[in-house]
């Protein structure tokens, strides 16, 4: 719902005044919008922990969300500053130097303190309006966000962008004093808007109405938040009772393309052949490969395997 609410506030809200949204997600996962997601998380503990993935219409790289992160979007119709990081987070720069605290941009597009991390920052224009958003960390759950953005242990070739790895720590961390995330958030309105009035722009039932609909189409979808990731391979592999298995799988706006087989033992033959027919044209999905080998005409689990090592295999 943020992302929607965010991407309506560009399309639909047209003005020359700046709009700031800050926003808290629920524990979540979010890609850049030209990610591999299977390259930048580790599904088996999103899964596990019940973490939605997402993709955003910025580019940049995979973060995490939960209550202890702020989220900040400035809408603008300054689109001849896209990739212009220096004045977009100059505010937010000031805004925490306001707490106490020294700051500096690096990499481009992300806020360190010291050699920590604490915001990640990304952008995305269109019809001559700019989206500046980034994140804060102030009190989140940090074991969880490197369990979740840690790719698991998987040979994957793509020419995704990936993300660049980086040590992160919170700001209540960092901080010599009690200070609440409001407060934060208040230093940084002030430091984009001064102390001057602002005027609040307050959701229609028809803003809502589209907003929803911005959501279902896109945030909610599968094809969306997974299946345009681009195009990749994986090769993966078992051992049996009766030799190794090796499958490399090329997958293609989600969906297994192909599957190419490589055994040593005759006796694995004719079981490997069968799951290479019943994997193509299926999403590299667990839910939907455990489906489509449920329904296969043939035995697709090669002997020594059960079927969740065949799973593995595969996934």
């Amino acid at each position: 719902i943020n992302l929607a609410i965010e991407e309506f506030l560009l399309r639909h809200i047209v003005n020359d005044a700046p709009i700031l949204f800050f926003y808290v997600n629920a524990p979540s996962v979010i890609v850049g919008r030209n990610q591999n997601v299977f390259e930048e998380i580790d599904f088996d503990a999103v899964r596990k922990q019940g973490i939605p993935v997402l993709r955003r219409l910025s580019g940049g790289g995979t973060v995490y969300h939960d209550p202890g992160n702020i989220n900040f979007s400035l809408i603008t119709p300054d689109q001849d500053l896209l990739n212009n990081y220096t004045a977009f987070t100059k505010p937010v720069l000031n805004a925490l130097r306001e707490v106490g605290l020294t700051a500096e941009l690096r990499n481009r597009s992300s806020i360190f303190i010291g050699n920590k991390k604490v915001s990640g920052n990304a952008q995305y224009a269109t019809a001559g309006r700019l989206v500046s958003h980034g994140t804060l960390l102030f009190n989140s759950d940090l074991d969880r966000l490197r369990r979740t953005i840690r790719p698991r242990h998987q040979q994957v070739v793509s020419r995704a962008v990936q993300s660049v790895r980086s040590r992160v720590a919170n700001l209540s961390d960092l901080l010599d004093r009690d200070i609440s995330l409001g407060t934060v958030k208040d230093h940084i309105k002030q430091a984009f808007f001064g102390f001057g009035p602002t005027v609040p722009y307050r959701l229609s039932e028809e803003d809502w109405k589209v907003i929803q609909g911005i959501a279902e189409e896109r945030y909610r979808s599968w094809s969306w938040n997974i299946g345009r990731s681009p195009k990749f391979s994986t090769t993966r592999c078992a051992q049996t009772d009766y030799g190794e298995v090796v499958l490399e799988i090329t997958v293609s706006k989600g969906t297994i393309q192909t599957v190419r087989p490589t055994v040593n033992n005759p006796q694995l033959d004719h079981a490997v052949t069968a799951l290479c027919g019943c994997l193509q044209g299926v999403r590299y999905d667990l839910h939907d490969i455990a489906i489509a080998l449920h329904y296969c005409s043939e035995d697709p689990i090669p002997p020594g395997l059960s079927e969740d090592q065949l799973l593995d295999l595969i996934y």
